[in-house]
Parts: structure tokens; C-alpha cells; sequence
């Protein structure tokens, strides 16, 4: 299953660049948000669910500088979205020095990349988003598991009610009936008349 990646900044022709190496690799599909109102609108929609066209992301790059001059709002604005939590975040730039790192790092971001993307670089969003999409998947495994078993739960309870039930009808009504004749009202109430 293809892999989505939103890369957010503001530079039009790295954008163009950025989703054109992410597209490249075959597996993966680029959503490029070129302003914070455009990653706001992404969000809001993709929380709307399946009305919307816009999946979840397996990973989102960000530009740095674009954060850096928005005060990182659009960072904030995604980090505050629930069906986004736990959705591995990438800062990409230019130039790193251990600073910038630190800063990208203290934003909540995985890894930082050099722009444009390497070959090395593709590798690294590719085997990020498939680890992300197969975690979140085997979260929906477990939840799914935790819902067969509270059925399982239910249903043993309502068993353990019913053969309490039975064995008092039996201690009722075995004064005044033969076993043949109480299994038969039990199998098919319409015999007791």
C-alpha cells in the first residue's frame, strides 16, 4: 500500500523537488502543503475521516525554515491533532549544525535531512513510514483482540446467568415434572401448554 508523505514549506520548486524524489521511489505518495493555512485545512479535513479525500500521513517532512519563520505554528497546529499523534516528523534543511539539530529535535522531530533529498534520505522517510504504518496497524490489531475478548467475556457471562437460571427451574419445577419432560419445555416453550 502506498505510503502517504506530507512535506510542508513554503519554497514552491523545493516542494516540487521534494515530491518529485518521494514519488520516485515507487511506494510512497508526496502531499505538498505550501502554507499554514493549506497543512490547517489538510488536517481538519483528514480528522474528518473517510468524507474526506486526505489520508493520514505516514510521515511529515517539514521545511525548517519555513517552521523557523512562523514560530513554528503549523508544527504546534499538527502536534495538537489527535489522529495525528504518533505520526513520525522530519525536518529537512539546507545546511545542520548541532544547533539546528537540537532545535528540530526539541520541535519533536525523528530525524533532520539534508535538502534536496539523497538516495539515503528517500531510504530513511521510506522505512520510516513503513514502520509507522505497520505499528499503527498492529494497534489496530491489538484494539480489535481487546474487543473480541470483552464479546468473549459477555457471552461466558451470559452463559454462567443462563445455567444458573436453568438449574433453578430445574430444582422448581424437578418436583413436578420428569427430566424428559422439563428438557422438552426448556427445548420448546410452547410444550408447557
Amino acid at each position: 500500500m502506498e505510503k502517504i508523505i506530507w512535506v510542508i514549506g513554503d519554497d514552491r520548486l523545493e516542494m516540487i523537488e521534494a515530491q518529485r524524489r518521494i514519488n520516485a521511489a515507487g511506494s510512497m505518495r508526496a502531499l505538498c502543503l505550501l502554507s499554514f493555512e493549506a497543512v490547517q485545512k489538510a488536517a481538519l479535513a483528514q480528522e474528518e475521516g473517510e468524507r474526506s479525500r486526505i489520508s493520514t500521513p505516514s510521515l511529515i517532512i517539514f521545511d525548517y525554515q519555513m517552521a523557523k519563520k512562523e514560530d513554528f505554528a503549523s508544527v504546534l497546529f499538527l502536534r495538537k491533532q489527535q489522529s495525528l499523534g504518533g505520526v513520525p516528523l522530519f525536518f529537512m534543511t539546507e545546511t545542520r549544525t548541532k544547533e539546528l539539530d537540537r532545535e528540530c529535535y526539541s520541535w519533536g522531530a525523528t530525524v533532520v535531512l539534508h535538502k534536496p533529498f539523497s538516495k539515503e534520505g528517500i531510504l530513511r522517510i521510506e522505512q520510516t513510514a513503513w514502520q509507522h504504518d505497520v505499528t499503527k496497524n498492529y494497534e489496530k490489531l491489538l484494539v480489535q483482540q481487546a474487543n473480541h475478548l470483552r464479546e468473549q467475556e459477555e457471552i461466558m457471562k451470559l452463559n454462567r446467568q443462563l445455567e444458573a437460571r436453568n438449574r433453578l427451574l430445574r430444582q422448581v419445577f424437578g418436583q413436578y415434572f420428569s427430566d424428559d419432560i422439563f428438557n422438552e419445555i426448556l427445548e420448546n416453550p410452547e410444550g408447557a401448554a
